[in-house]
């Protein structure tokens, strides 16, 4: 198996992508390559180097004629990868993702990644304003946060079961069956072939789905990725492909007297046994580190559906991720601004 990875880049960049990509085009005007900083007359030429991507090409001239009002509109930066898995004969996985990262808060702001994975190339762009603008829609109805228990939109709780479920779920622990007791009304499951289409994975083992909340990722069903630098193989790791988030029961009424978190992103700390999250609060966004022992329950709410995807980087190697999520309800041992770490 060969993976070859291919990335554009406009806005703000993050510097630690610059050799984990086989091509990485940072600045789209200039059409600059990160390798070298030559300037390169035309992207079709540079392309028959990289010869699976010439078949993008007017893809990529739409992103180029579109990336300035989505980066002044909505995005701090876009990004455009393709990921292509094959041996001598077959094409294995074809995935082309569109990106960025979305923009919230006044005088603190804050960022969160949003993209999506298609291999219909023609609507790509307008499906991703159409899911950035309905979560801005959902950061904007969090006034100031207070109290201990929240009503979490699917985004936000994507990114908290992503972090807690998700990761813990990726290597052997006992806090993940600690979480786990906390969770009502919630399945969780990774899927090979849901949004992004890993029925394969990069040691062509075929995927397998796994009940997270039972289970653990593994080698034998289907969630191992390779990560490169400097086209060299830097390790191979365990991780989520497709996650599942769905409710038991159906519980869609909401009081609108209890308040609404929105969640930026997210980290867990294994050792520590912490979640740090980027929150908005009011029109601003603050930090909250809270222990993982602080989260009394997480209980599904909403059948509504939300599905996207992002690139999720541990330890340097960025991998694509999809969810489907609902609504949720946090509950907290404390009153959420005992957790602050700046007010």
């Amino acid at each position: 198996m060969k993976k070859s990875n291919f990335y554009l880049g406009k806005g703000k960049m993050l510097k630690s992508y610059y050799t984990v990509y086989d091509k990485c085009i940072i600045d789209c005007e200039k059409m600059r390559i990160c390798e070298s900083m030559n300037e390169i007359g035309d992207i079709y030429n540079f392309l028959e180097y990289f010869p699976y991507e010439q078949s993008h090409y007017n893809m990529f001239r739409n992103f180029f004629r579109k990336s300035d009002k989505l980066l002044k509109d909505c995005f701090e930066w876009l990004e455009l990868q393709v990921e292509v898995l094959k041996n001598e004969n077959n094409v294995f996985r074809n995935n082309i993702y569109i990106g960025g990262n979305v923009q919230i808060g006044e005088t603190r702001k804050s960022s969160f990644p949003l993209g999506i994975i298609k291999k219909d190339d023609d609507e790509i762009l307008d499906s991703l304003v159409e899911k950035a603008y309905l979560i801005k829609k959902w950061s904007n109805k969090v006034k100031k946060i207070y109290g201990k228990r929240f009503y979490v939109d699917p985004y936000s709780t994507s990114i908290l079961l992503h972090e807690l479920i998700g990761h813990y779920s990726e290597k052997q622990n006992d806090l993940k069956y600690t979480i786990i007791k906390r969770l009502y009304n919630i399945e969780v499951h990774d899927e090979p072939k849901m949004i992004i289409d890993y029925n394969i994975d990069d040691l062509g083992k075929y995927g397998k789905t796994v009940d997270i909340k039972k289970e653990y990722l593994n080698s034998e069903s289907g969630n191992v990725f390779i990560g490169k630098d400097n086209n060299q193989i830097v390790c191979k790791q365990i991780r989520q492909r497709n996650l599942n988030i769905v409710n038991i029961k159906d519980e869609s009424n909401i009081n609108e007297d209890i308040p609404k978190l929105f969640i930026c992103r997210a980290g867990v700390n294994l050792e520590k046994k912490i979640i740090a999250m980027i929150v908005k609060d009011g029109k601003d966004v603050k930090q909250i580190i809270i222990p993982i022992e602080d989260i009394e329950a997480i209980i599904g709410k909403s059948g509504e559906m939300f599905q996207y995807t992002n690139v999720c980087i541990k330890q340097q190697v960025p991998h694509y991720i999809g969810y489907n999520s609902i609504w949720s309800m946090l509950y907290l041992k404390k009153d959420i601004n005992f957790y602050m770490q700046y007010k």
